[in-house]
C-alpha cells in the first residue's frame, strides 16, 4: 500500500510546477459540479488531456467533488433557477438557446447554471490557495 502511495505522490509532483496541479485542481471542480455528458465536461476532460494540466489532480479532484455533489446542489439549484428565471435575462436565454452548441451544454439547467456559477466564484481564490500550498508542500520536499 505504502508503494501505491509513493507512486501516485510521485506521479502528483513528479514535472509539475504548483501552477500545473492548481489548475488541475481548479479544472476537477468544474468537472465535478458539473453533470457529467455535458458538452462542457467533455472539451475540459479532452482539455485536461491535452494541455500541461496534471490530469492527476484534476481527476483526483472530480473524484472527491462528484462524491459531494449532492450537497452542493442544495446550494447550485436555487442559484441556477434565481439566473435561469430572471426576467431581465430572457432575451439572452433565448439568444444562446436558438446557437447551434449551446444547447448542448445544458446552460438551461439550473443544476448546471448554479454550477457553472459556483465555480466562477471559487476558481480564483481556489487557484491560489493551492498553488500556495503546492508550493510551500513541494518546498518542504526539496523540489
Amino acid at each position: 500500500m505504502s508503494y501505491f502511495l509513493k507512486q501516485i505522490s510521485k506521479s502528483f509532483f513528479y514535472y509539475n510546477s504548483g501552477s500545473q496541479i492548481s489548475v488541475g485542481i481548479v479544472a476537477g471542480l468544474l468537472i465535478g459540479l458539473l453533470p457529467k455528458l455535458t458538452l462542457p465536461v467533455l472539451l475540459l476532460v479532452f482539455a485536461v488531456l491535452l494541455l500541461r494540466i496534471n490530469a492527476v489532480s484534476a481527476f483526483a479532484t472530480t473524484f472527491f467533488i462528484s462524491l459531494l455533489n449532492p450537497l452542493f446542489d442544495k446550494i447550485t439549484d436555487p442559484v441556477g433557477t434565481a439566473v435561469l428565471t430572471a426576467s431581465f435575462l430572457k432575451p439572452f436565454f433565448v439568444f444562446c438557446y436558438n446557437v447551434p452548441l449551446l444547447p448542448w451544454t445544458f446552460f438551461n439547467n439550473s443544476c448546471v447554471m448554479g454550477g457553472f456559477l459556483l465555480w466562477a466564484a471559487l476558481a480564483v481564490p481556489l487557484y491560489f490557495s493551492a498553488r500556495r500550498l503546492i508550493n510551500r508542500i513541494s518546498a518542504a520536499k526539496g523540489r
